[in-house]
């Protein structure tokens, strides 16, 4: 074995007699110390991390020597930390210590739901560990749930896995497993945060577990419906896909502010750059029956909102759904050409005009998509820069011919 380190021997050094017996696991000298007193069996002495003989024995997994400690008065409490803020339980957990886990566990449940100077959990340390069974443990028999983030912004069921990896499949059955001794209440929490995740694996193994009968609109804390998690969420199409197979969930929904909205029109709302797949989930929502020209009072129509954000893909899958193309929505009553020309997307305005966009409709003030092209080009924004004002203006002339040629009754050409 290589000889310690001047550093590790100087660390060592600095450990009381009972805290070396404690890392060495052995309880019977440390009965023996504790018994007869003094300094060398001093149970308040700390090691250079603040570490009481109770934070070492339940790291070193000494279930005999925890409970040696226990029994002479040493209490393994959420108040007694390390200089990390590590409980006995905290240091237990990522080495795997399920024996020790359950034994502190029983003298202080507060501690499961501490967290460490890092934002950890003991959850979150068995997880990212991958001690399953501990994981398991701490999911069942404690109120912890999995969903609250560390400083890295990184969570007890993203630390987990899927359903693939020993510890998410851990995670995920005792996640059922809880909801039948608890109610399908307590699976509100994790279920929209898987959904949230994207992780369309662990999110069918909940409801095919047990979460059938979770509310679709079921967070307590967000009111968050499980559709618009997943819209919202890291891999809409995939997550979608489950909930799809397990309940239908196309229509109408609502939000957290207490107004109602539609899965497509949400999908359709989302930028492109923040969420390159939610046009795949437009597929996937028609193909379960969603109906794209449905809209609620003073809402935009799908077409509409995908055309506001630039999102080409989303336009283009609404087309080939069936959307009807001069239909006029929201406040201003406009369709969705004329937004595309109001905000000077050409290629917006070639793919609805060649799907039978008409140039003449008009918006609740009379207003036609020729107008807003002509209004905007009249009256730049002074705050663009000189290119920027080039740019613009050459989309705005390409857009004027396009709709100029459309009034001719000709087709567009290629090149405009």
């Amino acid at each position: 074995m290589r000889a310690a380190t001047r550093t590790q021997r100087s660390c060592f050094s600095r450990f009381s007699p009972l805290l070396r017996a404690a890392r060495g696991g052995r309880a019977p000298v440390v009965a023996q110390l504790v018994a007869a007193g003094g300094p060398d069996g001093d149970t308040k002495s700390v090691s250079w991390r603040d570490r009481s003989a109770m934070h070492i024995a339940s790291r070193c997994g000494s279930v005999d020597t925890v409970e040696v400690l226990l029994d002479a008065g040493v209490a393994a409490v959420a108040s007694d930390r390390d200089m990390f803020g590590h409980t006995s339980l905290q240091l237990a957990a990522p080495a795997g210590h399920q024996r020790v886990v359950r034994l502190v566990n029983e003298q202080d449940g507060s501690m499961a739901s501490q967290y460490n100077e890092y934002g950890d959990s003991p959850l979150h340390s068995a997880a990212r560990n991958g001690h399953a069974e501990v994981a398991a443990f701490l999911i069942e028999s404690t109120p912890v749930e999995p969903r609250a983030l560390n400083k890295d912004g990184v969570s007890q069921l993203a630390s987990a896995g899927g359903v693939h990896d020993v510890v998410g499949r851990a995670v995920a059955d005792a996640l059922v497993r809880r909801e039948k001794l608890r109610g399908v209440a307590s699976l509100s929490r994790p279920l929209v945060h898987a959904v949230k995740l994207g992780r369309a694996d662990v999110v069918s193994a909940l409801l095919k577990g047990g979460g059938g009968g979770v509310s679709p609109s079921c967070d307590p804390d967000e009111n968050l419906a499980l559709i618009h998690a997943a819209l919202v969420g890291v891999d809409p199409p995939s997550v979608v896909r489950a909930l799809l197979a397990h309940t239908v969930c196309t229509g109408p929904y609502m939000l957290r502010n207490g107004t109602w909205s539609l899965a497509v029109l949400v999908a359709a709302s989302a930028k492109p750059t923040l969420h390159e797949h939610c046009a795949e989930a437009i597929a996937v929502l028609v193909g379960a029956g969603a109906d794209v020209n449905a809209r609620l009072p003073h809402t935009s129509s799908a077409l509409a909102a995908a055309t506001k954000v630039g999102n080409l893909v989303a336009v283009t899958k609404l087309l080939v759904a069936g959307t009807r193309v001069n239909r006029r929505s929201g406040p201003q009553e406009r369709t969705a050409l004329s937004w595309a020309a109001r905000d000077f997307r050409p290629l917006l305005c070639r793919v609805l005009l060649n799907a039978g966009a008409v140039i003449t409709v008009k918006n609740v003030c009379g207003k036609t998509a020729p107008y807003s092209v002509q209004r905007r080009l009249r009256h730049p924004d002074a705050r663009l820069s000189e290119t920027e004002a080039k740019e613009e203006q050459l989309h705005g002339a390409m857009i004027l011919r396009m709709l100029n040629w459309v009034a001719r009754g000709r087709p567009i050409p290629i090149a405009v």
